[in-house]
């Protein structure tokens, strides 16, 4: 700040750190979910949710490329993007996301950063991150360009009181969600298909 009073006529502060980094039109909730049934939970979620576009976050190579696998093997349209596949490649399925030939990108932190999906409609943080602040910039992959999103973050118990300290420290709210029965997933599930037919039967009549 010296040096630019220094050298510059009225230089004014701009500050693009703490306080500012939540995106006040995201929705944050969690579920308490123990880890041998994470990767069903997370299903039955996508299937609540049915989100339009979404990104799943994972801490590891290994749980990207298994939770990847795990997707398209319950018909999901799915890629995986890791530090290992290659700029050209994760160029190509960032855009195909984009351009909504793709449904769900399953990634480490390699695209938390920097790229801007205006679009997304919802992340998924597998995992907790290690660094808190990394919280903040996977949530913020969503809601952008004013519009909204949701951040979902699945949790062990022992890991509830760490996330609910990121939100305080982050000032947002958090919401904790019971995770849905069989029962209301179908439900929610009969309800999209009625709706379905019903405007496939207007545009018909």
């Amino acid at each position: 700040e010296d040096l630019a009073h220094s050298f510059l006529r009225d230089p004014e502060r701009l500050i693009l750190s703490r306080g500012q980094e939540v995106v006040t039109t995201l929705e944050h909730m969690y579920y308490v979910v123990p880890a041998l049934q994470k990767d069903r939970m997370l299903l039955r979620l996508i299937e609540m949710e049915n989100p339009d576009s979404a990104i799943v976050f994972c801490n590891t190579k290994r749980e990207v490329e298994y939770l990847s696998q795990v997707l398209k093997n319950n018909g999901y349209d799915a890629r995986h993007l890791t530090g290992d596949v290659a700029q050209n490649a994760r160029e190509r399925t960032v855009q195909q996301l984009r351009d909504g030939t793709l449904r769900f990108i399953v990634a480490t932190d390699v695209i938390a950063r920097g790229i801007d999906i205006s679009d997304l409609s919802h992340v998924f943080l597998y995992d907790i991150p290690e660094n808190i602040a990394v919280y903040v910039h996977r949530s913020g992959r969503t809601a952008r360009a004013g519009k909204t999103g949701i951040a979902i973050t699945l949790c062990e118990d022992f890991e509830e009181g760490r996330l609910l300290a990121i939100a305080r420290q982050y000032h947002f709210e958090i919401a904790k969600r019971e995770l849905p029965t069989p029962e209301e997933v179908a439900s929610r599930t009969g309800e999209r298909l009625l709706v379905l037919l019903e405007t496939e039967m207007t545009g018909l009549a």
